[in-house]
């Protein structure tokens, strides 16, 4: 009986002792885990994505899919991938936030918009819709500003702004009750957007200007790339303003290049070059050639890819060179006939001012 007692007691304290040994283990992971998410947070503030990539992931390494933040985490993952112009693991993050036991509606939400997302900028506007459809009911009840806003960039990418236009405003509506200031900067920069498409060039300029605004006001800069584009874009067309143009292009790059915007910074490298094609031919070259850096650093979404053709060929037609730019507009027209109206519709417009030429 005494033998029996020792044994116990032995027994008792290995066992109090493997569970201190696991308290300690636990504490110590969750002390790693919330260092690592917060040397994360402050890398994404700073839009240094590969580097917040790389603490989120070793925060991933000191949890299981059972933790609280876990789906949060992998949606912050998944936005930088998606940052990076990284699609190819859109599906297991998909399944894995699903899968994920402590998860939100709001989580559910935002893994179906990136899903949805990813289909967008492969021009599989189809299959995009169809998981915007699958919360469609749920994200109505909230009045989720962020499958709003994906659904006003999907109907965009249709050319089709009306509607566009009308889910942005139901996206705001959230956004304004949340006081969500960076989503409401993010409406407004894509209602300028929008605006633009339809040359409602005043209503374009107003919300860009708005956007910028409570930009500055929150001390952001994520968007102030895309709104001193849509800025270039307005005083473009007045002849006497581009002094202004080729100030706000520069702007628009710089900003976009602080915020690590990967989108605005080709778009305005095109700009540049093809604002420089008349005047300073090596200048131009320089800014096509910062495009094909970007190119063979990152894999660009095809949407993309075709816009950066088409600024080719308004490249070649500012060089004079019209037989190029007629070939690169013809091949481009067929093509955009399927993707995109406004973008068909420029090339016609390109086509008929070679022709003049």
């Amino acid at each position: 009986m005494q033998q029996f007692s020792r044994k116990s007691f032995i027994l008792a304290i290995f066992i109090l002792w493997l569970t201190n040994v696991c308290k300690l283990q636990n504490n110590s992971r969750q002390l790693f885990f919330s260092e690592y998410v917060n040397e994360g947070d402050q890398l994404l503030a700073r839009y240094q994505y590969k580097e917040a990539k790389y603490k989120y992931l070793l925060a991933l390494h000191q949890i299981t899919s059972k933790h609280k933040e876990y789906s949060k985490l992998k949606l912050k993952i998944w936005e930088i991938n998606h940052n990076l112009f990284i699609y190819n693991n859109d599906s297991i993050f998909f399944n894995e936030i699903l899968n994920a036991e402590l998860k939100t509606n709001e989580d559910i939400i935002q893994a179906y918009c990136l899903k949805a997302m990813g289909h967008l900028l492969n021009q599989e506007y189809e299959m995009a819709k169809t998981y915007l459809d699958k919360v469609d009911k749920i994200s109505s009840k909230l009045q989720n500003s962020t499958y709003y806003l994906t659904l006003a960039k999907y109907y965009a990418y249709k050319s089709n702004m009306p509607e566009s236009t009308k889910a942005c405003f139901k996206a705001l509506n959230d956004a304004v009750k949340r006081n969500d200031n960076l989503q409401i900067s993010n409406i407004y920069s894509k209602l300028s957007r929008n605006y633009l498409h339809e040359s409602l060039y005043d209503e374009s300029i107003k919300y860009a200007r708005k956007s910028i605004q409570i930009q500055k006001n929150s001390n952001l800069i994520n968007n102030l790339g895309q709104n001193y584009e849509v800025a270039m874009y307005y005083f473009y067309l007045d002849s006497t303003m581009q002094d202004s143009v080729l100030y706000y292009a520069k702007e628009s790059l710089n900003y976009a290049k602080l915020s690590n915007d990967l989108n605005t910074q080709i778009y305005q490298y095109l700009n540049l070059a093809t604002l420089f094609a008349p005047i300073n031919k090596n200048k131009a070259l320089e800014y096509l050639n910062e495009v094909n850096n970007l190119k063979s650093e990152y894999s660009i979404p095809l949407h993309i890819l075709s816009n950066i053709d088409l600024y080719l060929g308004v490249f070649e037609m500012e060089n004079g060179n019209y037989e190029k730019a007629i070939e690169i507009f013809t091949n481009l027209k067929d093509r955009f006939a399927d993707q995109s109206r406004s973008e068909e519709h420029l090339c016609f417009e390109y086509l008929s001012k070679c022709y003049l030429l």
